[in-house]
């Protein structure tokens, strides 16, 4: 016979697991980051991690929003990896989250090491994760849009085809780029034209590096059949000269 819990023992056990959630959810809601770690090195907080939040979404939504550290984010995701791909009422990924809050590079790398397909996937506007970087990046102020250079340029990495991808309105990353460097011309805003400008040559060189790309696996491709070609005629002349030989044999 198999052991069946009680109603009040599956609540009670329902109760702490909630308990727990709860309790994750107001640490990071907090930034208590060394709590959080803590608890997680713990099997009731790693299982509290693997359940939805009170809004049933993965806590890795609210650990982005809140600006959890990298190594935090990678932990969650070991945790629970399946979060990655889980998309919100939007249909937004965290990567979605990660690129409209202007997370650093190494918050992108956790989240595309573990799935890099999710750089491809469109929330409810048709848009992807490289133009909520690039709309991030081109209005933040003086230099410190630098730094979010370096997570566009780790997304255009790792799917290259998300620079030419319009929207629901057709717009591309360069697209929003360029609109935001005309605006800032009209208000002669120097430090967001000059941000957009390092946008549009990082998209740039991201897109010429993907020619340059196809340009030598199509080089390689021709240099290849072309020694295909060259060992099938040497092929066909040592036959020759096999075949010559031998009714030279035969004829003396």
């Amino acid at each position: 016979m198999l052991f069946k819990r009680s109603k009040s023992a599956r609540t009670a056990s329902e109760d702490r697991a909630s308990k727990e959630r709860c309790r994750l959810e107001d640490l990071m809601n907090t930034r208590d980051w060394d709590t959080v770690r803590s608890l997680l090195n713990t099997h009731k907080g790693a299982k509290a991690l693997k359940k939805s939040d009170n809004y049933d979404m993965p806590h890795l939504f609210l650990a982005i929003a809140q600006d959890a550290p990298a190594d935090l984010l990678m932990k969650l995701v070991n945790i629970n990896p399946t979060a990655v791909s889980h998309a919100d009422e939007y249909c937004r990924l965290p990567l979605h989250i990660a690129c409209s809050n202007g997370a650093p590079a190494e918050v992108i790398d956790v989240l595309l090491k573990k799935n890099n397909s999710t750089a491809l996937c469109r929330d409810s506007d048709g848009r992807l994760p490289l133009h909520y970087a690039v709309e991030y990046c081109v209005s933040t102020l003086g230099h410190e849009y630098l730094p979010h250079l370096d997570s566009i340029s780790r997304i255009c990495a790792a799917a290259p085809e998300a620079v030419f991808q319009g929207d629901a309105w057709n717009d591309t990353p360069e697209d929003i780029a360029a609109e935001a460097e005309t605006l800032a011309k009209l208000e002669s805003d120097p430090e967001v034209e000059s941000a957009a400008k390092a946008v549009k040559q990082t998209l740039r060189r991201s897109s010429a590096s993907r020619k340059d790309h196809e340009v030598c696996a199509e080089d390689q491709g021709d240099r290849t059949k072309c020694e295909d070609t060259q060992i099938k005629d040497l092929s066909q002349e040592m036959a020759r000269q096999i075949l010559l030989q031998n009714y030279q044999k035969t004829r003396s």
